[in-house]
């Protein structure tokens, strides 16, 4: 059993744009990866809507997803690969963080990632990790409910610069990279959160990247 770990935010929750809520098991990517991928891989879904890299949010504590990784990782140990898709919920202008701070942001989980399963296994070897570049804010994201708390079209700019700084980190870690702003676009309905269909497109994405990776 090849069991993966999927840290991430809303996205990776499941967060329904159509009426905030979450989607099933059988909508989400995480479950259809499950499907696609069958029985000898074990998909574990660690997503929350709001959390961020490595920042403190003000209005929840419990966002910080550098914080609470290790708590993660070692609930769900053993674990083959570690997918981090986070770096979204640090473009809201509170923050006010530029993209190459977010990129480092999750450099920071990968190290974490790195270390605490080197300090779990008998060959101290690190379990493989997949840094994803989340995808990008909608074009209409100032026609969206959550046009002010992410600053409108400045978070936009923000996002479609994360992937090359997030390619960087990865390199520098010599860690796997996917950009799913490559493969799907948020949905009309808030330019921010996946539709069904994107958590199909995505799931494949997914699947043919951890192919290559675990066999």
């Amino acid at each position: 059993m090849i069991n993966i770990l999927c840290y991430g935010d809303s996205n990776t929750y499941g967060y329904n744009p159509l009426n905030g809520q979450r989607f099933g098991t059988d909508e989400r990517w995480t479950g259809l990866l499950q499907s696609m991928l069958g029985r000898n891989y074990n998909i574990i879904e660690e997503g929350l809507n709001g959390r961020t890299t490595v920042l403190d949010d003000p209005f929840n504590e419990t966002l910080n997803g550098l914080k609470y990784f290790d708590i993660a990782l070692k609930t769900n140990y053993p674990v083959d690969l570690v997918i981090i898709m986070l770096g979204t919920n640090d473009l809201k202008q509170r923050f006010n963080m530029p993209a190459i701070d977010i990129a480092d942001g999750a450099g920071m989980i990968i190290d974490k990632a790195i270390n605490i399963s080197k300090l779990n296994n008998k060959e101290h070897e690190p379990c493989k990790v997949l840094l994803v570049s989340p995808i990008h804010i909608g074009e209409d994201i100032e026609k969206s409910v959550f046009a002010e708390s992410f600053g409108g079209n400045s978070a936009r700019e923000k996002s479609l610069q994360l992937a090359k700084y997030y390619e960087q980190v990865a390199k520098q870690r010599g860690v796997y990279f996917m950009d799913a702003g490559f493969y799907v676009n948020p949905s009309h309905e808030d330019s921010l959160h996946l539709d069904k269909e994107g958590h199909r497109i995505l799931a494949y994405a997914f699947k043919d990247k951890i192919k290559e990776i675990m066999e």
